[in-house]
């Protein structure tokens, strides 16, 4: 066996990112942005004015302005891609070094990168109510090359407090990977934090809040030096099509018309959890996302297939720490939660 054919049989083995299936029904599984409404979607892809036929030769740029604008983070401090799972990976590829710090549970899709490019895990479990043990990250931090830590949590939906976020970077020099995938749904973004500390990068997408799941448009903020050699030398040069370019900016200027469906979700979502708690069958999780974890113990896997049958799919995890049978689910319209909610209800009976 050949030294390209033992590669190719070794990353055979490796997990990868298992992407839900296609289906009809109630898609309550990808924390997509289902409030949006059509009017909304029509608006954006009604401006798209670029010629398919050219390269997107400044359409980095023309989008960084409009992020830049909206954020209030200086042009120098904001680099794109295709989705923030893509910057994710180009960051991890050439600049992660051997060893990353990462709380337990979080994001799969960087845990596989991580096995991808052989980079090990310190994992730091949870505490019982899904929030991360700070002390210990913050106490490990040193040894380590590179910490990563997405807030809210994607599966948990915690949100780190921002104090606890700024004690960890003020106590070490490790590069900090702060995924904010869903900060829109939480209490505040750490992106202003990037002023005052050169190790910390901010992950952001349009893909949940903003509804743009399907053009993978994503964004990091963080000091000028990591941006310019993001940019320069590791990004590709045409990262973004014309058509997510237009699409993304016109979204963003629709940004007092997106942004009132996060305050439908955040109600939602509350209505969600006190719901579920209500059932008394269940562990809920709080979260700051637009999704709730809920842990089902050993009725998970029959409450999961249950819902399938109806059309109604939404995201089996399993064991999580001390929990035995978590399920998530989206935070969809009134009309969508409330059949979820009902379909459990009728479970339970």
């Amino acid at each position: 066996m050949n030294t390209f054919t033992k590669r190719l049989d070794a990353l055979s083995k490796l997990s990868s990112y298992e992407r839900p299936p296609a289906h009809d029904g109630l898609r309550l599984d990808s924390n997509e942005n289902l409030v949006i409404p059509k009017p909304i979607q029509e608006k954006i892809t009604s401006r798209i004015n670029s010629d398919i036929r050219l390269y997107p030769l400044d359409g980095p740029e023309r989008l960084i302005h409009s992020i830049s604008r909206l954020v209030g983070i200086s042009t120098d401090q904001i680099s794109v891609g295709n989705g923030s799972d893509q910057i994710l990976d180009m960051v991890l590829s050439r600049l992660a070094g051997s060893k990353i710090l990462v709380s337990d549970p979080t994001f799969s899709f960087f845990v596989d990168r991580c096995n991808l490019y052989d980079i090990r895990l310190e994992r730091i479990r949870c505490r019982n109510d899904m929030s991360p043990d700070m002390d210990t990250i913050i106490r490990r931090a040193p040894s380590v090359d590179m910490i990563y830590l997405d807030s809210p949590n994607n599966p948990t939906g915690y949100q780190i407090p921002r104090a606890d976020l700024r004690k960890l970077v003020e106590s070490c020099d490790t590069p900090i990977m702060l995924d904010e995938a869903y900060a829109d749904f939480g209490g505040f973004s750490a992106m202003d934090m990037v002023y005052n500390t050169s190790q910390l990068m901010v992950m952001r997408t349009l893909s949940k809040s903003f509804g743009l799941a399907g053009l993978r448009v994503g964004y990091m903020v963080a000091s000028a030096p990591i941006t310019k050699v993001f940019d320069r030398v590791i990004q590709y040069p045409y990262p973004l099509s014309v058509l997510s370019v237009d699409c993304a900016i016109q979204a963003l200027q629709l940004y007092n018309d997106i942004s009132t469906s996060w305050d439908i979700i955040k109600e939602e979502r509350r209505r969600i959890i006190q719901t579920l708690r209500g059932f008394g069958a269940f562990d809920v999780f709080d979260s700051n996302a637009n999704f709730v974890l809920f842990d089902a113990g050993g009725s998970y896997r029959r409450i999961h297939k249950a819902l399938s049958e109806q059309g109604i799919h939404i995201r089996m995890l399993g064991q999580m720490g001390d929990a035995t049978g978590c399920l998530r689910v989206t935070v969809g319209t009134h009309k969508m939660n409330s059949q979820f909610l009902l379909a459990v209800r009728d479970l339970l009976k």
